[in-house]
């Protein structure tokens, strides 16, 4: 929370490196997002951002934060604990039974 005083010093602080007073009040808070899920590209021969791997400095306004979770960038890292949708389906996958070339296993082709 900034009080009036902080204010006062930051507004005097942007008028003196070319910027409007205006911009204190909207200026966007910045957030470090996390991939949970692998994204490919569009081949689909190799990942362009892997799990795990952080996106700096993107805008932290709600509706950013939660368009970018339906894509499985999320405000935290992934982790063994995490129950967000991406981290699930891939901890089932993993639970599956497969062949020996990692191809699953269909209950009913036996």
């Amino acid at each position: 929370m900034v009080d009036y005083r902080r204010r006062k010093e930051l507004a005097k602080e942007l008028s003196a490196a070319g910027y409007k007073a205006e911009m204190l009040d909207s200026w966007q808070p910045k957030v470090d997002l996390f991939y949970h899920e692998d994204k490919w590209n569009y081949a689909g021969d190799s990942i362009v951002n892997a799990k795990g791997s952080k996106l700096k400095n993107q805008p932290g306004h709600p509706e950013h934060v939660m368009n970018q979770a339906r894509r499985g960038v999320l405000t935290y890292p992934p982790s063994d604990t995490c129950v967000c949708k991406f981290c699930n389906i891939e901890s089932n996958e993993n639970k599956l039974p497969r062949d020996t070339s990692g191809k699953f296993i269909s209950n009913k082709t036996k």
